[in-house]
């Protein structure tokens, strides 16, 4: 079964995975892989960005990055569905490993949704108040907050 999540930014998509939705269904036959992954892992392969920058901590610059490399030059260079390409890789790799529910908590296009329904998958739709403030400056984040990314 997949699980998609979708929301804005701060809305607490990682927290429901991490601390509603996989202690529900058991971390043995759950696996989290985020739409991202695939793009930090290459970012941190092919140019050598800091694990911590992407996954740990982003930064304005990181999260510019990701929004720029994964967005604005991938999807244009192999088309909107490459990150979907990838997670249904991952997917089946996971699958065959012996995971039953697949949980992607970081949904952003459409067409991201579509794969999730059109896999039989379920998509929960997070919406609350914005907690962006209480981590990063709003006035940093007021042009990657408008990113296609961030409000497809």
């Amino acid at each position: 079964m997949l699980i998609g999540l979708v929301g804005k930014l701060g809305t607490g998509k990682d927290y429901i995975t991490e601390n509603i939705l996989l202690p529900y269904f058991g971390k043995d036959k759950t696996h989290i892989i985020s739409m991202a992954d695939a793009l930090k892992v290459e970012l941190i392969v092919q140019m050598n960005i800091d694990f911590d920058r992407l996954y740990i901590k982003k930064d304005k610059d990181s999260r510019k990055l990701l929004q720029v490399y994964g967005t604005d030059i991938m999807r244009r260079k192999y088309g909107n569905d490459i990150w979907i390409k990838y997670l249904d890789a991952w997917v089946k790799v996971y699958k065959n490993r012996g995971k039953k529910i697949i949980i992607i908590p970081d949904i952003r296009f459409k067409d991201e949704a579509e794969y999730v329904k059109s896999n039989n998958g379920i998509l929960l739709k997070i919406e609350a108040e914005d907690r962006s403030n209480d981590k990063i400056n709003q006035e940093q984040l007021k042009n990657e907050i408008k990113h296609k990314s961030e409000i497809e």
